[in-house]
């Protein structure tokens, strides 16, 4: 059982404040201001936090006064709870002095689905001594289960990764409820500076929306600021599951951030969301951005959603399961001219995976149910030529079991262009290019001499070439995810989980004649991990995701080593545009895209302030 706690990071004498319990308690709307000056007038309650909808019977009652109270004289003899029956029910009372609030807990919790009368007495008095001026009486109706549902941080401000920061802003975090007034607390909400340093502040808390603010003593010293939320509960004493947290810069650069980073978008998996976005976005002409999350949504299986330019997320459609589709994972999406978004996903009638069709109204038809033999299983990376042909690869099924290239024509038809036989000529392929004579290449993560992966090339008469295949060790072994991009030379470029000088991944390139040169060996700082691929603009320059390493900040309780986004030039040298921390976002597993001004976009698997994984938007 949670006990009071001051409500400061910091001694201070008065405190400002306008607060109301929201959630599934009560609603109490408070005065802003530190406590009246004894008057000799008699105190009143402003407000009471009662829900109309049914209180959980587990949850705490609130009052409020319009003044300070005297402590001593707040107890179960003034404040009384009692049933349809008259008879005073048990529990526990609290005054909070800072918020000039009275609690009642019950204990045992009350009867559910009934008829209950809080009253206060007129034996309660201000610190002057006055007595409230006649007793204060509400009913209330329990509803008919116990308050289990946690709660979670729903927004905050500044922005995750906000720069330009005032160091006088006050730090506001919203939660999906009305909170246990003794867990909004210097212990469970704390800011620290660079190098991890705690910054002393006010704690305010408004229960009309929810809103804790923090107030720095003083002004907020240059560089990272980061705020960590844990351990908060609501009214009935349910905790948030997970440690939530954010960035922002004071300063107007943020180390490994590039000229600006944006979160347009963190998921939380919660009503009816998606969560866990795998995939790479795509853009419209509009810049409306698309994409895939592998779970959440209406019925927990996934969705393809929308987010404009205002950062408005729509879900466009939310896959069912069964012969609908389901779980996306890490497909990447195809745009035509007519607004259409082509995928692939597991499930279907075969259970085997589905390539799909939406329209601009969410509507899907299903273009081909795989069956596992002969046409494969578990269809990724879609690519598309001028006639409207869709090509893919299975990572499994087959003739032989490893994997499948196949081509859908417009109409759905299916064709096996070539089913992998897990040897030599490589195994659970992912990832396919198309050049100009319509010759496909990829790359598989196992099979081949050393069973750590291959580069094929597959021309259009079915027969496959091994371009490279890879030995493993500090020669490294293709990434799962990673597709290749191919230059206007027919060079190919792509990435290595592990392998390099430092055993954390390389930047690779294969020539037309199957020469394999290592580009770049990744330090931990850089990046590790890398399971996306790499995208190129129109210099040459490659920009591609880590799944984890990079800097961590040194806070206590707070997750670095979340991934980057990197650039590679010409030369050789790499650049980390972004270092994650999880709060902004963690574990970017897929390739980046580039708008035609530039501009980067991309997701993190988890993290974010709804601790599912993030859409965002770079400057390089």
């Amino acid at each position: 059982m949670r006990y009071p706690r001051l409500l400061f990071f910091y001694p201070f004498s008065t405190l400002a404040i306008s607060a109301v319990l929201s959630g599934c308690g009560a609603t109490m709307t408070m005065s802003t201001g530190t406590s009246a000056p004894g008057t000799g007038a008699a105190p009143t309650v402003i407000a009471v936090g009662v829900q109309t909808n049914g209180v959980a019977p587990n949850r705490w009652q609130y009052v409020q006064f319009d003044e300070a109270m005297s402590s001593s004289t707040i107890s179960n003899q003034t404040f009384v709870v009692t049933d349809s029956a008259g008879r005073p029910v048990s529990g526990r009372v609290i005054y909070y002095e800072d918020f000039r609030v009275a609690g009642f807990e019950p204990n045992p919790a009350l009867q559910d689905d009934a008829n209950y009368v809080a009253t206060i007495t007129t034996g309660v008095t201000s610190v002057e001594g006055v007595h409230l001026g006649a007793p204060y009486t509400y009913s209330f109706i329990t509803r008919d289960s116990t308050d289990l549902s946690p709660l979670y941080v729903a927004h905050v401000s500044p922005a995750p990764d906000a720069i330009c920061v005032s160091a006088t802003t006050p730090i506001t975090i919203t939660f999906s409820e009305g909170a246990d007034i003794s867990t909004v607390n210097a212990t469970d909400i704390v800011i620290t500076g660079p190098g991890g340093t705690v910054i002393p502040a006010r704690i305010g808390y408004d229960v009309a929306t929810a809103i804790a603010t923090l107030t720095p003593i003083a002004p907020l010293p240059s560089g990272t600021i980061t705020v960590t939320i844990r351990n908060v509960a609501d009214a009935a004493g349910v905790p948030m599951t997970s440690v939530y947290g954010w960035n922002f810069q004071t300063a107007c650069s943020q180390p490994g951030a590039g000229k600006d980073f944006t979160v347009l978008h963190s998921f939380s998996g919660l009503n009816g969301e998606g969560a866990n976005p795998e995939g790479p976005v795509v853009m419209d002409r509009l810049g409306n951005l698309y994409g895939t999350t592998e779970g959440g949504g209406s019925f927990n299986n996934g969705m393809l959603f929308k987010i404009d330019q205002s950062g408005n997320l729509t879900a466009l459609h939310n896959f069912a399961g069964g012969s609908d589709g389901a779980a996306p994972f890490a497909t990447n999406l195809l745009l035509d001219a007519s607004g259409n978004l082509y995928g692939s996903a597991s499930g279907g009638s075969y259970n085997r995976g589905i390539v799909f069709k939406i329209d601009a109204s969410g509507n899907e038809t299903v273009l081909h149910a795989f069956t596992g033999s002969p046409d494969g299983w578990g269809p990724h990376s879609l690519i598309r030529d001028v006639a409207g042909n869709i090509y893919g690869t299975t990572s499994n099924g087959g003739s032989f079991g490893f994997g499948t290239i196949f081509k859908l024509d417009a109409s759905g038809n299916e064709t096996v262009l070539y089913s992998f036989k897990g040897g030599t000529d490589g195994a659970n392929p992912f990832a396919l290019v198309r050049d100009s004579a319509g010759s496909l290449y990829g790359t598989t993560p196992f099979g081949g001499t050393f069973n750590v992966g291959t580069v094929f090339k597959l021309d259009p008469s079915g027969s496959e070439t091994i371009l490279y295949t890879f030995k493993g060790g500090s020669d490294g072994s293709v990434s799962f995810y990673g597709s290749l991009v191919m230059d206007s030379l027919g060079n190919l470029y792509g990435t290595t989980l592990g392998g390099g000088v430092f055993n954390q991944g390389t930047i690779f390139k294969v020539d037309p004649s199957g020469h394999k040169t290592v580009l770049h060996s990744l330090t931990y700082n850089e990046g590790s991990s890398i399971v996306a691929g790499l995208i190129m603009d129109s210099a040459g320059n490659l920009y591609g995701n880590a799944d984890a390493g990079g800097f961590t900040n040194g806070t206590p309780g707070v997750t670095g080593n979340s991934g980057t986004v990197f650039k590679l030039d010409t030369s050789g040298n790499l650049t980390v545009l972004h270092a994650f921390d999880y709060f902004n976002g963690g574990h970017p597993e897929a390739d980046l895209f580039m708008d035609p001004a530039g501009y980067l976009y991309g997701t993190t698997r988890d993290g974010g302030i709804g601790g599912k994984g993030t859409v965002f938007k770079l400057t390089p």
